[in-house]
């Protein structure tokens, strides 16, 4: 194990005062993933100017780790290279690996961990109006350092997790439909 601050940097995001609906860079904000950490975006995608971003460091790159720094939804998501050109606001850390034999996917999956949410989750200050997740003591969070063979081996059982669970929550949603209609037939039968 080792703490996070010696294999990744910890940015923050980008404090964007203009936002649009089009143009520019998008600006990901903590609405636009779900509890499971995967992108969501949906009409209401922001924008911002390029003017807006300070140092090309704000930027994000392919194997960037959001992990959002205030409220209560702390899912991490893995930055893949189809979601740049892009930049994370003010509300994320941007966990960016130092360490080439850590993934990112497995160090998303890991900080998703229900056992490694509740650590982050103690690190919380709730003392304020907004929760904020206290940096210092992210930065100390133990990673563990596994072999890359193994790392690869929970990346592809989490992607067949994924995948089971969408076709489970799909089908859920299919008997649910078959469900309300047999009832509003039934119910609107005229009964002699």
């Amino acid at each position: 194990m080792k703490p996070i601050k010696e294999i990744a940097e910890i940015l923050f995001g980008v404090y964007a005062k203009e936002r649009s609906a089009t143009g520019g860079v998008l600006y990901l904000q903590i609405g636009d993933f779900d509890a499971y950490g995967n992108l969501v975006l949906g009409k209401d995608k922001s924008y911002i100017n390029q003017t807006e971003i300070n140092n090309e460091r704000q930027f994000l790159t392919s194997g960037d780790i959001l992990l959002p720094a205030k409220g209560l939804k702390n899912a991490a998501f893995h930055i893949n290279e189809h979601h740049l050109p892009a930049v994370a606001s003010s509300l994320f850390f941007v966990i960016r690996l130092q360490d080439r034999t850590i993934l990112p996917q497995f160090l998303a999956i890991y900080l998703n961990h229900p056992a490694t949410q509740s650590k982050i989750k103690a690190m919380i200050s709730s003392t304020l109006t907004v929760p904020v997740l206290n940096k210092k003591e992210f930065q100390e969070l133990p990673v563990p350092i596994i072999s890359l063979a193994e790392q690869k081996e929970i990346i592809q059982l989490h992607h067949i997790y994924q995948q089971e669970r969408a076709i489970t929550i799909q089908l859920l949603e299919k008997k649910e439909q078959l469900f309300h209609g047999i009832f509003t037939q039934i119910i609107t039968q005229d009964h002699v």
